[in-house]
């Protein structure tokens, strides 16, 4: 019920500092890839732009390396400043509602009964924990994603993860949307205890599920993108032939 507080500054230092561990330990084989690639450039008998392009990747490696704290900053800092611009209140009557469901239907069970008042209180803090955790291990998996996009020349891995790094730092903006949409609904809804229940439970489970619901419009914009150059590239075709 209660609105989504987005990561802190001190956790995503916490995963700054990951990275650049991470960062080191990669970089170590940097230079063992190097040298295989050129020795499969040799073998090959390559042309001299082939011998630019493997000193491009690597350059592009660590400038990547180099920028990312700052791009992950102004991410993660820009989505939770838009997350905090529409937090709400908590509605308390929905929330006692809830409670007061809890106590009649499993009144005959006390040890269920407070469990589940309880998750009311916790999950929150267990949606939170889950959220910061995905964070920090995205921003310390950074260097090995990096690594193979540039050296490994695996580009697709490199646009999978900022995809689902904005997906997961969405979380918090989706969460208060639709927080704050329930609160603009739940007015016109009837007054019923089982009403109003059934309603936040659902704007509940929505917020739950709401990383999936960026990641699906990310990936469902990325597929149309797709298919708007297919088409391009096709009355391109049928312009000259």
């Amino acid at each position: 019920m209660n609105a989504f507080v987005p990561v802190s500054a001190d956790v995503l230092s916490s995963g700054l500092d990951l990275f650049a561990r991470v960062s080191a330990l990669v970089t170590g084989f940097v230079a063992v890839v190097f040298f295989m690639r050129v020795s499969f450039l040799v073998v090959k008998i390559s042309s001299a732009e082939e011998y630019g392009k493997l000193i491009f990747d690597v350059i592009v490696y660590f400038g990547t390396l180099s920028l990312f704290p700052i791009l992950v900053k102004l991410i993660v800092f820009g989505i939770g400043s838009l997350a905090q611009k529409i937090s709400y209140l908590p509605p308390n009557q929905a929330q006692s509602d809830l409670i007061s469901f809890a106590d009649q239907l499993f009144s005959a069970s006390p040890i269920l009964m407070i469990s589940i008042k309880t998750s009311f209180h916790f999950i929150l803090a267990i949606a939170y924990s889950v959220y910061t955790a995905l964070i920090a291990l995205f921003i310390a998996a950074a260097p090995v994603f990096i690594f193979m996009a540039t050296v490994l020349e695996m580009q697709i891995g490199l646009k999978s993860y900022f995809t689902m790094l904005i997906s997961i730092s969405l979380w918090p903006v989706m969460w208060n949307i639709l927080g704050q949409l329930a609160l603009t609904i739940g007015a016109h809804i009837p007054e019923s205890p089982i009403s109003s229940v059934c309603f936040w439970l659902v704007i509940l489970t929505l917020q739950l599920l709401s990383p999936f619901f960026t990641l699906s419009l990310f990936k469902n914009m990325s597929a149309d993108l797709g298919t708007s150059k297919v088409l391009k590239i096709a009355t391109l075709g049928k312009k000259v032939f």
